[in-house]
């Protein structure tokens, strides 16, 4: 019990992370995130990288980070957005890839359906987390003026 006691009073929810992070979690993440974190991305529109930085400057965060720890840990501060806990139960199951093959493979499917079986539990997961239907949409044909008369 002192352990998660423990546990608990060392990590703080950080809502600009979506889940709870120690206090050197989110000092590393400082460097990462902040404004001076420039990194570059390519402008196909005038063929060269351009720099991209944060949303917020280092003293910013570095303040945000010490109003976090100087608060008592509570209950709210082991909770994860509900976006990353989907990202987690997808990356767990790509994970377990081959388990899942080889299960569906002991139930008497062939290769090929396995997989067949293992994309359609991925995309489930996929559709829950981004709240779309349980059967695909159908899409609406739709004819312009380069249509066959």
């Amino acid at each position: 019990m002192k352990a998660s006691i423990k546990l608990m009073s060392e990590v703080r929810y950080w809502k600009r992370a979506g889940f709870p992070v120690t206090r050197e979690q989110a000092e590393e993440m400082i460097d990462r995130i902040s404004t001076g974190a420039i990194g570059a991305v390519r402008d196909d529109d005038i063929e060269e990288f351009v720099p991209v930085g944060g949303t917020a400057s280092h003293s910013q965060l570095k303040k945000e980070v010490e109003e976090l720890f100087s608060r008592p840990a509570d209950e709210s501060d082991t909770q994860i957005d509900e976006s990353i806990a989907n990202i987690l139960e997808a990356m767990a199951f790509e994970q377990n890839k081959k388990q899942f093959i080889i299960d569906c493979k002991s139930r008497g499917l062939s290769l090929e359906e396995a997989r067949d079986e293992y994309e359609a539990a991925k995309a489930a997961i996929v559709r829950k987390a981004l709240n779309l239907p349980d059967e695909p949409m159908d899409v609406p044909v739709i004819y312009g003026d380069d249509s066959e008369e």
